[in-house]
């Protein structure tokens, strides 16, 4: 492989060196890579840096178990975007929740542009669109995506003692409802406005 400062090549062979200084650059690397990109899902500098650090040991980790190879530059990025994805949750999660990577992280098809494109456009619609709603919604949107039941949210949220509250879990249930609505709006408009159609 061709290696260029900070290519997928560069940042691959300064980990597999697996001495202190090569591992510092490939970090700073691939921050200089995926930096950006973090930002714009998180919008906000500290949640940005959290997640950072969970995707970059994620990518070494992979690395240097040579389950993640240097296979092109395209797929290779797409790649640590896949990864981004699948962490994404994290963001939304409140410090008593355990983060868990989904375990079917997949290269294959993601290395090409326009759909690459795409994806970052769609994170980019999504976090707008939860800077548009209120805190209690979009802690139930975090729970909701994380798998957990509107009888355990209701429970978390402290909106009931009771597991088995129905009423509880019925009203949550629908205060997402409406929440989803205003995202799902607020994310086409977004998508509209950047010429994002289909």
């Amino acid at each position: 492989m061709v290696s260029t400062p900070c290519s997928a090549a560069f940042i691959v062979e300064m980990f597999l060196k697996a001495i202190e200084v090569s591992e510092k650059r490939a970090f700073q690397c691939l921050k200089e890579k995926i930096f950006g990109r973090i930002m714009n899902i998180t919008q906000d500098k500290e949640l940005a840096k959290d997640l950072f650090q969970e995707v970059s040991l994620y990518i070494w980790h992979q690395i240097m178990e040579q389950k993640l190879t240097y296979q092109g530059e395209g797929q290779f990025f797409a790649y640590t975007h896949k990864v981004i994805r699948g962490m994404r949750r994290k963001v939304f999660q409140t410090p008593e929740d355990e983060f868990h990577l989904p375990p079917d992280i997949d290269i294959e098809d993601t290395s090409d542009p326009e759909a690459i494109r795409r994806q970052i456009i769609e994170e980019k619609a999504l976090a707008y669109a939860l800077t548009q709603v209120d805190e209690r919604c979009r802690l139930i949107f975090g729970y909701r995506s994380n798998g957990v039941s509107f009888k355990e949210i209701a429970v978390k949220m402290e909106e009931t003692d009771d597991p088995d509250d129905d009423k509880a879990s019925a009203t949550l249930r629908n205060k997402f409802k409406r929440c989803m609505k205003k995202i799902e709006e607020e994310v086409r408009a977004y998508l509209i406005r950047e010429g994002v159609t289909g």
